[in-house]
């Protein structure tokens, strides 16, 4: 699968997540305490996907790579209200820096 830039998110990839959410769903049916709170499903979803995304793809930032997959980041609107918290999102490397405030982070 290629995961270049602007391919994070295409039909393989939610083929891929739709069938992983099956198999945990099946494995929950037959291990009914597996899964105790949401978060427990987030983590189990997210380690079953992990190494489906490269952990060495460029960021914005020179000479600092990351994974395009990521738990429970913020995001604000131009006001600097927090509008959500996905429990997973997919976020190209190539549009995130850590090293740059953000406008929302300059003015919460």
């Amino acid at each position: 699968m290629d995961l270049g830039p602007s391919n994070y998110i295409n039909i393989e990839m939610l083929n891929i997540i739709s069938e992983e959410l099956r198999d945990l769903e099946r494995e929950f049916q037959a291990h009914k305490a597996l899964l105790l709170t949401e978060d427990d499903l987030q983590n189990h979803l997210f380690n079953r996907i992990r190494n489906r995304f490269p952990d060495n793809l460029h960021t914005m930032d020179r000479g600092i790579t990351g994974c395009a997959i990521h738990s429970e980041v913020k995001f604000y609107d131009l006001n600097g209200q927090l509008t959500l918290i996905p429990d997973l999102c997919i976020i190209p490397p190539g549009e995130l820096s850590i090293t740059t405030p953000s406008y929302t982070a300059q003015h919460p």
